[in-house]
């Protein structure tokens, strides 16, 4: 299906995007200020944040606390296509400072939405709007990221990694149809899960 094709597209060149933004994090942080991160270290971090299958969704906010010069705790809250996301992990950061290069793994929820409306191919091989019930859906996600200092104290992060799907059951056809063999893959491409992609931008509080 075009739909399929187009998502698939998007999905491919976010990852590159993504992967050219990576490999020039060395050159770029060299013009970063060369003050101490000691001297900008904050007691907590909160922004906005954006991406595919984030911990934000398409739109929302994102807290971090430090533990350590190491470890911090981060949590998100936000929009996304399905439904309310909401999630949080712990991460570790490569080298001892609160910015540079940094793993996470944590845990995410999409809430899910009643009564959503699309357009689906059925098994008599016509396309017509489908009604589901889409459920609840819970992944646990691993990642790396970047996070770079912007002046004293706040921060971008850019990160990327793979999220997996904890539901297998995570929708209901409420209208009288039955899909294809295709539609039901758009569906599983549709619910959270897989490439992951995110950017942050958090002030330092």
């Amino acid at each position: 299906m075009k739909s399929n094709q187009n998502k698939s597209g998007s999905v491919v060149s976010m990852l590159f995007v993504s992967a050219i933004m990576l490999l020039s994090i060395p050159s770029f942080s060299q013009t970063m200020a060369s003050s101490s991160d000691v001297d900008f270290r904050k007691n907590a971090y909160i922004g906005i944040g954006t991406g595919l299958n984030s911990y934000t969704g398409l739109l929302g906010l994102r807290l971090e606390v430090p533990l350590t010069d190491r470890f911090f705790l981060f949590g998100g809250a936000g929009i996304g296509s399905w439904g309310y996301k909401i999630g949080g992990g712990l991460s570790y950061n490569l080298k001892k400072s609160l910015f540079g290069p940094a793993i996470s793994l944590g845990y995410s929820s999409a809430s899910g939405l009643v009564d959503f409306e699309t357009k689906l191919e059925t098994t008599s091989g016509t396309e017509t709007m489908v009604t589901l019930d889409l459920k609840e859906v819970g992944n646990l996600n691993l990642m790396y990221s970047y996070q770079w200092k912007i002046g004293k104290g706040n921060k971008i992060s850019l990160g990327t990694g793979y999220s997996f799907k904890l539901t297998s059951d995570f929708y209901d056809v409420t209208s009288n149809h039955s899909l294809s063999s295709s539609s039901k893959q758009v569906l599983e491409i549709m619910a959270p899960g897989g490439l992951i992609v995110s950017f942050a931008f958090l002030f330092g509080i």
